[in-house]
């Protein structure tokens, strides 16, 4: 039973197989597939070629244009024509700044804080110039110690202009800056002409002048700034209030009494705060006088001593008149004294 079974079912399978390759053969061929003609082959990737070759030439364009645009920014920005924003800490000071460490202590540094905190940044430039070798470093200050020290309290970048500059450049920058402005002293201008002459690069104050392009008469002046010793600037609370007459009698005390100035010196540095008018009299043992000019209802003056002379300081109150007879005072003393003290 079981073997007719399987032959029926492999008759059944047979004819199963055989219906399927009749209807195979009734059924049309398919067509064989046209070929592509070799002209259209070769223009369709000719084209394609092309396009690419448009991008390719394109791009290239926009990369030359945005290479000139980039050497054009750093061509202005080494010419100094664009503002740049520097991190402050990557800034060093100049070795030759003539700021005394005083300005950045002081009312007006505080006021310069308040200025660039409001307005969000140092709406002035600073001027820097690029240092290499240095790894802490990018730039150097020419101009703008003070705001460049302000940015750093505060935490903010530096807005600057950078230029390439040798040292007499950059040395003829920060005069250039500094000549104009009140609040730098006549101590820090002599005791960085002093600093200048001392470094060897120049033979002497005519020649320093000469390359500053600045009065040699000013030079040479200031530069008796540079001849007060440590202990007497440290005397003052602050130098920059060393009076220009002043020098020439704290000199000649300190070569006169060297260990007595010394000693007043080291006192007066460890006072708390005493008057720069005070630590000049102090060094050199001279007492003012001082006599009031008045018409009996207001002060027109004072007679005082300046730098061991008497001399009459009138306030501006004082009338024309009175500078007149005074000049006819001291006519008529001449005449009868024959000019003899």
């Amino acid at each position: 039973m079981s073997s007719k079974r399987r032959s029926l079912l492999d008759i059944g399978l047979d004819v199963m197989a055989s219906d399927s390759a009749a209807q195979d053969a009734r059924a049309p061929a398919a067509a064989p597939s046209a070929p592509v003609p070799e002209a259209s082959a070769r223009s369709f990737v000719g084209k394609m070629l092309e396009g690419r070759q448009t991008t390719l030439e394109a791009q290239a364009a926009e990369a030359t244009s945005l290479r000139e645009k980039v050497a054009s920014l750093e061509g202005k920005i080494r010419e100094g024509e664009l503002v740049v924003k520097v991190d402050a800490r990557r800034v060093r000071p100049s070795p030759y700044a003539d700021r005394h460490q005083r300005a950045f202590m002081d009312a007006e540094f505080d006021t310069l804080c308040d200025e660039i905190r409001e307005a969000g940044r140092n709406t002035e430039p600073a001027v820097l110039r690029p240092v290499s070798g240095e790894p802490d470093f990018d730039f150097e200050i020419a101009s703008g110690h003070r705001r460049h020290a302000a940015c750093l309290r505060l935490g903010f970048p530096l807005y600057a202009i950078v230029r390439t500059m040798s040292v007499l450049d950059l040395l003829r920058q920060m005069h250039a800056e500094n000549s104009g402005r009140v609040n730098l002293s006549a101590f820090e201008r002599g005791r960085q002409y002093a600093m200048l002459l001392r470094s060897g690069d120049y033979s002497s104050g005519r020649d320093l002048a000469a390359k500053l392009m600045v009065a040699q008469t000013n030079v040479v002046r200031l530069l008796k700034y540079g001849e007060l010793s440590d202990d007497l600037i440290a005397a003052f609370v602050d130098p920059r209030e060393i009076r220009f007459h002043w020098i020439e009698a704290m000199l000649a005390a300190q070569a006169k009494e060297p260990e007595r100035v010394a000693a007043v010196c080291r006192e007066l540095a460890a006072s708390p705060e005493p008057k720069a008018g005070e630590v000049f009299r102090r060094i050199t043992r001279s007492t003012p006088r001082t006599k009031v000019i008045s018409d009996g209802e207001q002060v027109l003056g004072r007679i005082r001593t300046i730098n061991g002379c008497p001399a009459v300081v009138l306030f501006k109150s004082a009338p024309d008149a009175l500078v007149m007879e005074i000049s006819d005072v001291v006519k008529r003393w001449a005449a009868e004294h024959g000019g003899k003290s």
